[in-house]
């Protein structure tokens, strides 16, 4: 079995997967779950994900092994992974929305912030640690 990623090596691939983790995020918000960075680095690599639906759908059930937790939040997340990846495995590159963005400059620009900005909140608690070690490094001496 083979599944592959797919990282911003082509735009029109960066605005399809961009697009696809529309869906997970949408599940989350109206099951009111909490999106922190690992939900948003998750929904990312389920949406550039590549090959055929089962080993996609056994990758997703191994990183929701990754991220266990014994609580049915964990449980009902883990669905909503699995289901994101039918998903996307079933909506083709270059449909309707895709397209039209596509044959948009505005709105290619528009995902390309959407994309910058969706990397603040994956990156903050990554740069909150390198300041407490920075502030504690300079306050030893």
């Amino acid at each position: 079995m083979l599944a592959n990623f797919r990282f911003f090596d082509k735009e029109l691939w960066s605005f399809y997967a961009t697009l696809n983790v529309i869906i997970p995020l949408v599940l989350f918000k109206v099951l009111n779950f909490e999106i922190n960075s690992q939900a948003m680095i998750f929904m990312s690599l389920l949406a550039m994900m590549q090959g055929d639906l089962l080993p996609k759908i056994l990758f997703t059930g191994f990183l929701n092994f990754l991220v266990f937790e014994p609580t049915w939040g964990w449980v009902y997340r883990s669905c909503i992974y699995v289901f994101s990846i039918i998903a996307f495995h079933y909506i083709p590159m270059g449909h309707p929305i895709h397209k039209f963005i596509m044959d948009n400059a505005i709105m290619r620009y528009v995902l390309i912030a959407v994309i910058i900005i969706w990397m603040f909140p994956i990156m903050k608690p990554s740069l909150i640690w390198a300041k407490k070690e920075i502030e504690n490094l300079f306050q030893k001496k």
